[in-house]
């Protein structure tokens, strides 16, 4: 655990998330001795910082879905229809934002709500691996919102854990 980060998330005028960090707390580091280590381990965070920037802007890029990549993806042929038991459909997209990746989702018709998706994927090259996992709940008023996310950067073996929780109705 490197990092641990809680924050509010509020919804403004504009249909935009804002979000205030209510605390941060970073692992007990330990002390490095001697300019050359230090400035060894400065360039492995940067690295490492990089490399959770690019992870992030991937998950980014599957987070909104396009119709139009989505109605391509169908007429390729790359895109599949199936059960994923008691009124749920899964479908499953082949190549959707980069060629050999993945995209399940799984939808409850009787709600007709979203209830997981599944991203497998990779950065630049097919061995630089990234995985998303993603699970919906609904709210007492019906509302479905993104309850855990997760994703994981297999090359440098990240692994970005999102819980949401304790939404309030204001106003």
């Amino acid at each position: 655990l490197k990092r641990t980060t809680i924050s509010t998330v509020v919804i403004d005028a504009n249909g935009k998330p804002v979000k205030t960090v209510v605390s941060e707390q970073d692992a007990p580091q330990k002390e490095v001795r001697g300019p050359l280590r230090k400035r060894i381990r400065e360039r492995k965070v940067d690295e490492f910082k990089d490399y959770v920037k690019k992870v992030g802007s991937l998950t980014q890029s599957y987070a909104h879905l396009d119709p139009e990549k989505l109605q391509q993806a169908l007429q390729d042929g790359n895109f599949k229809v199936g059960s994923a038991g008691a009124g749920k459909r899964q479908f499953t997209v082949t190549g959707y934002l980069k060629p050999g990746d993945t995209l399940t989702i799984v939808f409850d018709s009787a709600t007709k709500a979203l209830v997981s998706m599944q991203v497998s994927s990779y950065l630049d090259q097919p061995d630089d691996a990234v995985s998303i996992k993603t699970t919906f709940a609904r709210l007492p008023d019906g509302t479905n919102h993104l309850s855990e996310s997760t994703v994981i950067g297999q090359d440098k073996d990240v692994v970005i854990a999102i819980k949401n929780s304790d939404y309030t109705k204001r106003g």
